[in-house]
């Protein structure tokens, strides 16, 4: 059976499978449809070459997965780093608060920044900072718990489960980020 797209020949099997061996277009007499009678009882459609038997759906190159919360965490993250940056500029001016407190705030915003920035760009070293956002703010979950008992309202639950839901998320999607700055 020839292929109406490429014009390669195809052994008989082909035929009744329905698809082509070469480019995988439709081997139907009508554009688009395919007939379950003549396929084989496989669920998944085969591909015959050089007479093994290979899935189809498995070879093909599938479109990459959607990166909208990767584009919405990124975003945050740029905005909350600026935020937190002037803060502690704010306070450096004013000298509202310890030296300490400003180095923590610069930190934090620098942290914040260069997370952003690299789930924006899809970049290995951004699984590594989100996993570093998620122990920091464990850490502090845990400080607050142990250190102010009698303060509960102070525990930073929700911010916890951001980082420790994202670290999971970036961490599946760990192939799909690149290597580099």
């Amino acid at each position: 059976m020839t292929c109406t797209q490429c014009g390669s020949q195809n052994p008989d099997v082909a035929g009744q499978v329905g698809f082509c061996c070469n480019c995988g277009a439709s081997l139907s007499k009508l554009e688009g449809t395919w007939s379950p009678a003549l396929a084989s009882t496989s669920s998944a459609p085969l591909s015959i070459s050089a007479g093994k038997e290979t899935d189809i759906v498995g070879s093909r190159t599938e479109s990459p997965l959607p990166y909208i919360w990767g584009n919405i965490q990124g975003w945050i993250q740029i905005v909350w780093g600026i935020a937190v940056g002037l803060l502690a500029l704010v306070s450096l001016y004013r000298g509202l608060s310890s030296f300490k407190m400003r180095i923590a705030l610069l930190g934090s915003a620098l942290l914040y920044l260069l997370t952003g920035i690299g789930i924006l760009r899809k970049r290995s070293y951004s699984l590594v900072l989100v996993f570093i956002c998620m122990i920091l703010t464990v850490v502090m979950y845990y400080q607050v718990l142990f250190l102010l008992p009698s303060r509960a309202e102070l525990l930073p639950v929700g911010r916890a489960l951001y980082w420790i839901l994202s670290f999971f998320y970036y961490f599946r999607r760990r192939r799909d980020l690149k290597p580099g700055w």
